[in-house]
């Protein structure tokens, strides 16, 4: 039989499949802070650390130096009961975590590198990584993953008591091996706690949260679907810079 990759021309159908093929148990995480300061550019809204090792997009138009970048213990335990929800949003993500090396709680973006190994689960989704502006996401039912040397992966995990979705995406970076994690937070007690901390700083109350958001409910799998594809393209962009990085890099 052929191999059955399909283009995600829907986010609807992409994401069907993933809720039936990312659902794995939770794991106890060893949360582990890299210890970087970060910096924004206010011209390209990229953050970077000191040494420019790292450089990062939301790809958010809004954001802003009133976004916190939390790259160490001591930013992280500025906020009453953030580190424990980090904590319990990296145990549903059943990759060898290395280190955080950021975390941006108002856009729930996680940016850490992780120790590949034969074990890791396929991905549902690989991205044909065309140019910097084309690129296809196709989806892979069991078949053999591609070996190339430029890829974005993709899994989607859950906690359906707790409304969440994290987004998961692997990828090449400067000699490194990347996740970028979008999550994805319904109401619950917890994480609305967390977005009350935010209130008096941004205009909308739903910094960390979208109280629309129940990942068990199907009626939501298309407004959801696009979520996924924007959080996409910013794994694409993010894979871009880090090739850029490296090229910089060895002109020197």
């Amino acid at each position: 039989m052929n191999k059955k990759l399909f283009p995600l021309h829907i986010p609807l159908v992409g994401l069907l499949f993933l809720l039936l093929a990312s659902c794995h148990s939770i794991r106890i995480s060893n949360m582990t802070f890299a210890n970087l300061e970060w910096k924004m550019n206010d011209s390209t809204k990229y953050i970077h650390d000191k040494s420019l090792n790292w450089v990062f997009t939301t790809n958010k138009y809004d954001f802003s130096n009133l976004d916190p970048i939390l790259g160490d213990e001591i930013a992280i335990s500025r906020y009453d009961g953030m580190r424990n929800y980090l904590n319990q949003i990296l145990s549903i993500i059943p990759f060898d975590i290395d280190t955080v090396l950021a975390y941006i709680p108002t856009r729930q973006l996680i940016f850490a590198t992780y120790k590949k190994s034969k074990e890791d689960i396929p991905p549902t989704t690989y991205v044909v990584l065309n140019s910097e502006k084309d690129h296809v996401a196709l989806n892979l039912f069991g078949d053999p993953i591609p070996e190339e040397k430029e890829y974005v992966y993709c899994n989607l995990f859950f906690n359906n008591k707790r409304k969440q979705c994290a987004m998961v995406y692997r990828f090449p970076y400067n000699d490194r091996t990347l996740l970028m994690i979008q999550v994805l937070q319904g109401s619950n007690k917890e994480a609305d706690k967390l977005s009350k901390i935010f209130e008096n700083t941004f205009p909308s109350p739903y910094m960390m949260t979208r109280p629309w958001i129940d990942p068990s409910d199907q009626s939501l799998i298309e407004p959801v679907g696009w979520i996924i594809k924007d959080a996409r393209i910013n794994a694409v962009k993010n894979y871009n810079l880090g090739k850029r990085l490296k090229e910089l890099k060895q002109q020197k």
